[in-house]
Order: structure tokens, then sequence, then C-alpha cells
């Protein structure tokens, strides 16, 4: 029984009117450790078959046995506890994330286990031992070479301990020198376990391959090593069992990447706190002069003070409306961070939590200061004109928190839209990173 098996694989894709069958008829079986090479020029659906065996694309017929078990019924989360479990993957412009260490790129890999900080750093410092980078684990993504960013990435795809290891043009922005280096880490890494390249050169296929498969026009064109005899594989637990137990990004952990996030760009995220809070601000104290001008005032001149009242509001909808945009730039701007977490298993409500975590947390702090800087504002008001006006009444507990409730609510609805366009967007975006 084979660990992973293809049979009869089609895949078409419709542009406009037009269908283009990219993958006919592939049927391979492949070994528990070996380096096969995907050989063929662009266009001949290297990246469609390693996309489908990596479990970002689905096919339209036939079928992938993993372990012995067929993948025809598999559902979205099945697919996402597949990636999580089995499949680690290396692409040809890896996507690190710019505002996080070298070991805090590799520990993303693990966010959506369930272990403790401490274990996390533990195997992501092994796994970088592991590439040759022990000396750069404290680096930003800045200061590293090329080559160096792909150790890293390969750390990434190694640091669970996937039996798959997919590689998608993992050379192809690299020159000799630095390709050989990474392929020879693939092929020390092929001794433990199945490593799939995608790759158009012929010269690093030939030289570090144990098994080159040639396509063209989507069909296979040779194999230089074939499957043809039964194997026993090393499934060390059913894929059942695996996908049962469903990777999911805890709310504490998706509260930390996006307070990283914060952080990285800390002057805008002040900027949008601040506006965002004088939002909040003029709408509580429209509601405290309301009533100061509604029964001590000016008793009969309700519908005036409702002026003041609706402009406050305007005010505030102006500033959710900078929010939602605010949150709609960052699901643009993380889009490497989403490829990420799809690409290691992460459910699209997982994404979804990312971004709606954010905005919680931002609509907290626009909402506690705001509500602040009335209440100042009140009590340096009731100092400075208490002579010449009643007295203004301060905002009670019960006041603050109903206003600081309705404020962050309509900010999470305003925020929840990008969150849920960013996770419906998460499988095409994937995709399209090379």
């Amino acid at each position: 029984m084979e660990k992973l098996k293809l049979v009869n694989i089609n895949k078409s894709y419709q542009a406009e009117t037009q269908y283009y069958h990219v993958l006919k008829k592939i049927s391979l079986g492949f070994r528990d450790r070996e380096l096969v090479t995907i050989l063929g020029p662009s266009g001949t659906g290297k990246t469609t078959l390693v996309n489908i065996i990596g479990g970002l694309d689905q096919y339209d017929s036939g079928d992938l046995l993993v372990c012995g078990q067929s993948t025809k019924h598999f559902r979205h989360q099945a697919w996402d506890a597949y990636r999580h479990r089995m499949i680690g993957f290396v692409r040809q412009n890896e996507q690190l994330l710019m505002h996080q260490s070298v070991l805090e790129n590799v520990e993303l890999a693990m966010v959506l286990s369930r272990e403790t900080r401490t274990e996390r750093t533990k195997r992501a410092e092994q796994a970088l031992v592991q590439v040759g980078l022990e000396k750069e684990i404290d680096l930003m993504p800045k200061h590293l070479t090329k080559v160096q960013v792909q150790q890293v990435a390969i750390a990434r795809a190694i640091v669970n301990d996937p039996a798959i290891i997919v590689a998608d043009e993992p050379t192809g922005v690299l020159d000799s020198d630095a390709s050989n280096q990474i392929m020879a880490l693939l092929r020390d890494l092929a001794e433990t376990r199945l490593i799939i390249v995608a790759t158009h050169d012929q010269v690093i296929a030939k030289n570090y391959s144990t098994r080159i498969i040639s396509l063209i026009d989507g069909k296979v064109q040779s194999d230089s090593h074939p499957l043809t005899d039964q194997v026993e594989s090393t499934c060390p637990e059913p894929l059942k069992s695996q996908i049962a137990n469903k990777p999911s990004l805890s709310i504490f952990m998706a509260a930390v990447l996006a307070s990283k996030h914060l952080l990285a760009q800390k002057w805008l995220t002040l900027i949008l706190m601040v506006i965002g809070s004088l939002g909040v601000f003029s709408l509580a104290l429209a509601f405290a002069l309301f009533g100061l001008f509604t029964n001590v005032i000016e008793p009969n001149q309700a519908p005036n003070s409702l002026l003041i009242l609706g402009f406050a509001l305007l005010t505030f909808m102006m500033t959710m409306i900078m929010l939602g945009g605010k949150i709609y730039l960052s699901v643009i701007e993380r889009r490497k961070e989403v490829v990420i977490l799809y690409s290691i298993g992460a459910r699209r409500r997982d994404i979804s939590r990312l971004f709606i975590i954010e905005t919680f947390i931002v609509a907290v702090v626009i909402s506690l200061l705001g509500l602040v800087m009335t209440d100042s504002i009140i009590f340096q008001l009731n100092q400075i004109a208490r002579p010449i006006i009643q007295y203004i009444e301060p905002l009670n507990l019960s006041a603050v928190a109903i206003l600081g409730s309705v404020m962050i609510v309509v900010m999470l609805m305003i925020g929840i839209i990008p969150a849920r366009k960013a996770a419906r967007k998460a499988p095409a975006l994937t995709l399209r990173m090379k």
C-alpha cells in the first residue's frame, strides 16, 4: 500500500468560454523515501499536479489515495487536515513575513497545533539547525540572502514532520550555486520522507533526483523509476484519525498574530486609533451635551439639540468607514500570511477569525480611548464653565458599558466583511502565489 497514489487524475480549467484540459489521466505511485522531480516546460501542468498532491487544488475526476484511503469525498476541513498533517510546502518565491524573525516565521507553521510556546520554539530551532541556519535564528528576513530565505522555507516545511514535502520551482530565483545548495538539502531530506519537486531545470533533475517524471501537455511522457511492485508504507497514524483531530487557530493565537501585525505597523495603528477615538469621543460627548441642553438649558429645544447628536453620529460613522478601509487594506497587505496559513491547513474560518480578532483589538482600544477622553473633557468643562452653565453629568458606568459595547459591535460588524472576503479568497490566493 503506497503512502501516495494518483489514479487517472484529470483536471481542467475554464477561462471565459474555453476549457483547458491541464492534466490527462495521470496515474502515479510514490515510495516513502525518494526525491521525485516533475520535469517539464511551463504550461505542462507541473504546478497543477503538485498543487493537487498538496491538497491546495482538487482534481475533477480520478482519485488520490493517501495510505490507501480515497480522497474523492473529502470536504474542505478534510483537505485542511491533510495539508496540516501530511504536507510541507516550499515555493519559488518564498512567502516570509518581513515583520517576524526567522524563528517566528518557522513557528508560524505550528500555530494550528495546541503546543506550548516552549515546545514550538524548541522544534523551530531544531528545524533551523537541520537546514544550517542556527546562527540566523534571530535575524529578520530582510537580512537574509536568497538561499537563506529558501532554507527558512524548508525549515518551516519540515517543522511539523510531514510525510511529504512538495516544492514548486524551489530554485527558480536562485543562481546555480544556491540551487545546488538547496537541492542538496532536499536530497538529504529525501532519506526520511517523500520529496516532490516541480522544475523545468533538466540539470537539477538529473543531478539530484532519484526519479524523474516528465510531463508533456498534461500527460506523463516518461518515468525513470516507476513504482511497479507493491510497497509497504509507514503510516504511523490512520489518516481518518488524523483528520478527526482537525487543526484550528485558537482565539489566543489569533490575538498574538493580530497583535504582531498591529505592532509592526505601529505608526499607522497609532494614527488609526487616535482618529477612531476622536469619533467615539464626539459621539459620547454629544450624548452628554444632549442631556444638558434638553434637560437644563433649553428643555423645549430638543429638536435643535438633535443636530448636535446627528453631527456626532455622522463623525462616528465616517470614522467607522475609515476603520473598515484599514481592515480591508490589512487583508490586502497580509496576503502572504493568508497564503502561509492556508497552506499549512488553516480553515477558512481560522483566517476569518484572525481578521475579526484584529478588528476587535482595535475596536476595544478605540472605544476605551474615546470614552476616557470624553470623561476627561467633561471634567475640564465642568471646572471651566460651572459659573456659566449647569453641571454636565459625567458618563456613569452603565452609560460607558452601553456606549462601549455598541461601538465595539458596530466596529466588529464593519470588520466582518473584509475578514470573510479574506477567508473566501484564501484558496485562490494560494494557487496564484508562486
